[in-house]
């Protein structure tokens, strides 16, 4: 959603992005080489988010966000979140403020925004003009009909936009649903109901119904991907869902178009989780492998297969075809609005599992990146290799069985401990000086105390998030 802010919140989404992709925090210094800031910008846009932050949210205690020490540092807090500043920062916004009129096709003053925002009116068209240029790359169009401005494009890709758009500047809407309205989900294989998906489905119904007061509904041409899902009971989703439809006076061929649209939406919120699989495949439907993106999600997996070198299980690969299947249809509804989705730039072994790929799956035209990491990672983590560790201490054995139980429980990767060079240590710590070649040592001093072997632990986790031992 970094299109949808100005120029100076894109520059403080940058600082505070950079951030959250470090485990721990880092120093001002790093941020300003990093953004292309200077130290002194660093500092201002820091110290604004404190104050903007604390006033956004009082009930928030912004040290648990981050906070900056004497040794010029920024430390990430206990409860550290990109979200809550994604939503400060998109809200406070002038492109969400005319997205939000161009929802509701309320009347568009440049001269108003002016005024309101206390900003010059060259600054407003300069903005309006960006925000036009920002729907245009997923072929949205900003026009003007009976002096009023509308939005043009494919029906589907506009109403996903305002879905993202609202969740992401948490933008105050009605709760017409609540836990009752998901029964539908009880009636299912999968029976995943949970506050998410009721928030989700209910931004979704919101953007429907509004855009259907204003006459615009969903195309012909997306019926032919709003497939019915087996896993899901379409029949009592459209009873639990009709009554919110009354007032739009739909005819039925259409309300029966926009409830399968909605349905759809439902059953593409969430990857199927494995664990569930496995206790359902008694009750797989005999017709699920016959959809037809079949030819297209097979070579996807042999690919992956081989460039990561794993085989999988029956259920793994009922997972790997679902998930595949249901990716590559939210992509065909909603086209390249997903790419303001998910951000997974801040995330460990996202960038090396790019890397591994080859560019047919990088460039592949059914599903990107982003999504295939999110598919794969739960197999992939599954088989991931346990941290080969060698201890040595002058002090004996007793020193040495010491030292690794406390790594063990300081370091969060399962470790495999090793005692010779011969098994090929992934990394080796000792009290004492070897010469380990090629593999990195960490030196400590003997009986370390417990800040010195955190400080250690700390240092050996960065090395494991850095080399990626995981894929």
């Amino acid at each position: 959603m970094i299109y949808y802010l100005e120029k100076k919140e894109q520059t403080t989404y940058d600082v505070i992005n950079f951030l959250y992709q470090q485990e721990y925090g880092t120093d001002v210094d790093a941020i300003a080489t990093n953004t292309n800031l200077s130290i002194g910008k660093v500092s201002e846009i820091l110290s604004e988010l404190t104050h903007d932050f604390s006033l956004y949210f009082p009930d928030y205690d912004v040290r648990e966000q981050f906070y900056r020490n004497s040794f010029n540092q920024v430390i990430k807090g206990s409860k550290f979140s990109i979200d809550l500043f994604t939503n400060m920062l998109l809200s406070r916004s002038i492109f969400c403020e005319f997205m939000m009129d161009l929802l509701h096709e309320r009347t568009i003053n440049h001269d108003i925004y002016a005024a309101n925002r206390n900003i010059s009116l060259s600054t407003v068209k300069r903005e309006w003009r960006s925000l036009k240029d920002n729907l245009a790359r997923h072929d949205i169009y900003i026009e003007k009909e009976q002096g009023f401005f509308k939005l043009k494009g494919n029906e589907e890709h506009m109403r996903y936009l305002f879905f993202v758009l609202i969740f992401y500047s948490n933008y105050a809407i009605p709760n017409y649903l609540t836990r009752a309205d998901l029964q539908f989900y009880d009636n299912t294989i999968l029976n995943n109901a949970n506050e998410q998906s009721l928030r989700f489905l209910n931004i979704m119904l919101y953007t429907s119904l509004i855009r259907i007061k204003y006459g615009h509904l969903v195309s012909d041409e997306a019926e032919k991907h709003l497939f019915p899902d087996d896993l899901s009971s379409q029949e009592i989703f459209h009873n639990c869902f009709n009554s919110f439809y009354k007032g739009c006076k739909l005819p039925s061929k259409q309300l029966t178009r926009e409830l399968n649209f909605l349905f759809f939406f439902s059953t593409i919120l969430t990857l199927i989780n494995i664990d569930t699989l496995s206790k359902m495949e008694a009750n797989i439907p005999n017709n699920f492998f016959e959809d037809s993106l079949f030819p297209e999600i097979n070579p996807i997996i042999n690919e992956m297969t081989g460039i990561f070198n794993f085989k999988i299980t029956p259920t793994e690969y009922f997972f790997l075809i679902s998930n595949l299947s249901k990716v590559i249809r939210k992509k065909q509804v909603f086209g390249s609005v997903l790419e303001l989705d998910i951000d997974f730039s801040g995330l460990n072994g996202f960038p090396k599992f790019v890397e591994r790929l080859s560019n047919n799956l990088r460039q592949h035209p059914l599903i990107d990146t982003r999504h295939l990491f999110a598919i794969f990672y739960p197999i992939l983590d599954k088989r991931k290799q346990p941290i080969s560790i060698l201890v040595a201490s002058r002090l004996g054995t007793e020193s040495q069985m010491l030292l690794q139980d406390k790594l063990q429980r300081f370091i969060q990767n399962d470790i495999n401990f090793v005692h010779f060079m011969e098994e090929q240590p992934d990394i080796v710590v000792s009290d004492i000086f070897i010469d380990t070649k090629d593999t990195p040592c960490f030196l400590i001093k003997p009986y370390p105390t417990l800040k010195e072997i955190y400080r250690l632990s700390f240092e050996i986790s960065k090395y494991i998030n850095r080399d990626n031992i995981l894929i």
